[in-house]
């Protein structure tokens, strides 16, 4: 069976409980922000876009094409990164974690789920541990340490998980709560 992609489809995500505003992507930026989700690097990416025949309609650049395409869904969440972006998308239901995942036996211990928090809304190694007293080392030891536990091939697929595990705590995604913030750099972008 051959899968049809249309690019100009909307796919729109949950509105703004606050503003009222929707995010809306196309169906292509929504397949690739699940590649992304499930630890596809852009070079993969790249790949699932050219064996799927999908065109980019960006200008060619010297990224990749996929780097390209995740640049592009980044600006279009206000995300800060591919981890920001794969947690928006999760919130506002443009991605749709799977079901049936089981937590590990024991957990998740406390500390992990406070830096994947805060690395899940777009923070940088050093502003998590700014903010949590920790050596950046830790917070790096913690991501590790809970991909580990998670068997996540990345960072972005650990936050899927977690949303599918529904181990997120509630935040409000829209920029409009979060306008020009100290975990979202406006340089990234």
């Amino acid at each position: 069976m051959t899968t049809t992609h249309t690019p100009d489809a909307p796919v729109h995500g949950l509105p703004c409980p606050g503003c009222g505003t929707t995010v809306t992507v196309t169906t292509i930026q929504r397949d690739v922000l699940h590649e992304l989700a499930w630890g596809a690097s852009t070079h993969q990416i790249t790949e699932y876009l050219d064996a799927r025949g999908i065109h980019s309609a960006l200008p060619p650049t010297i990224k990749s094409r996929g780097a390209a395409e995740v640049d592009a869904i980044q600006r279009t969440l206000n995300a800060s990164g591919c981890n920001d972006a794969v947690d928006i998308a999760c919130r506002l239901r443009i991605l749709v974690p799977p079901k049936g995942l089981r937590l590990p036996p024991k957990g998740i211990p406390e500390g992990l789920l406070r830096t994947a928090a805060l690395i899940a809304r777009g923070m940088d190694h050093a502003a998590v541990a700014h903010q949590l007293g920790l050596k950046e080392k830790s917070v790096s030891g913690h991501m590790a340490r809970l991909r580990a536990l998670l068997g996540a091939a990345n960072t972005p697929h650990a936050i899927y998980s977690l949303h599918a595990l529904d181990q997120l705590p509630a935040h409000h995604p829209c920029p409009c709560r979060y306008p020009f913030s100290a975990h979202r750099s406006q340089d990234k972008r």
